[in-house]
């Protein structure tokens, strides 16, 4: 087992690595779970993205992220710019009438 583990993170280490000074689009799902200093989200494969925190960017927005480090499952980078904020959505409650 521990054979197919260092198979599996030495892979996924080097097609994380091929990413690193990529620009990468990312959604954004909010603070890391683990480091309340970095917030997390996903890009289009899937792939988990940390990040420093930048003003005026929330859960749900679109950002572009220059990858500067990489792990077997994570990858690592800063916040270049903003390409779509969070869509805003309406709740509408239903009324009773009574």
């Amino acid at each position: 087992m521990q054979r197919l583990v260092d198979v599996v993170e030495r892979n996924g280490t080097r097609k994380h690595q091929a990413r690193v000074g990529r620009a990468e689009l990312v959604l954004v799902e909010g603070p890391s779970k683990k480091d309340a200093g970095m917030w997390s989200g996903r890009t289009r494969q899937n792939k988990l993205v940390h990040f420093p925190p930048l003003d005026g960017i929330r859960a749900g927005d679109t950002v572009d992220v220059k990858i500067s480090d990489a792990a077997p499952h994570w990858l690592r980078g800063n916040v270049v710019t903003r390409v779509r904020p969070a869509p805003r959505r309406r709740v509408r409650l239903p009324l009773e009438v009574v």
